[in-house]
């Protein structure tokens, strides 16, 4: 679900996990689960907007366990969930690799 409001007032006083490794996506934590968010900002296009920006937060997947999450980050990030087109197989083998590099450094702590 998409809201326009700001980082602060959809955190409220929820525990997140904030890095810039994983910005502009950020994880919220309830009593089970991992909610995988995102901080998009709109230029205020809209006529009804008066062209100032707005802030839109979207959570994008519910995950139980922090490493999945952090690989959802991480796959988001590196442009591997996006549909993309490849010019060779090295291409996204390099994309790929730069991806499984960040995620092992990241779940190595967990």
């Amino acid at each position: 679900m998409k809201k326009q409001i700001s980082r602060e007032e959809f955190i409220g006083g929820k525990t997140s996990i904030e890095d810039p490794i994983l910005e502009p996506y950020f994880l919220l934590i309830d009593d089970n689960q991992f909610h995988v968010c995102i901080e998009t900002v709109s230029k205020g296009d809209h006529h009804f907007s008066k062209g100032k920006p707005k802030t839109y937060i979207e959570t994008l997947a519910y995950i139980t366990k922090l490493d999945l999450a952090l690989k959802y980050v991480l796959k988001f990030k590196n442009g591997l969930r996006q549909k993309k087109n490849y010019n060779s197989i090295s291409e996204y083998l390099t994309q790929y690799k730069a991806m499984y590099n960040d995620i092992k450094k990241l779940t190595q702590l967990v």
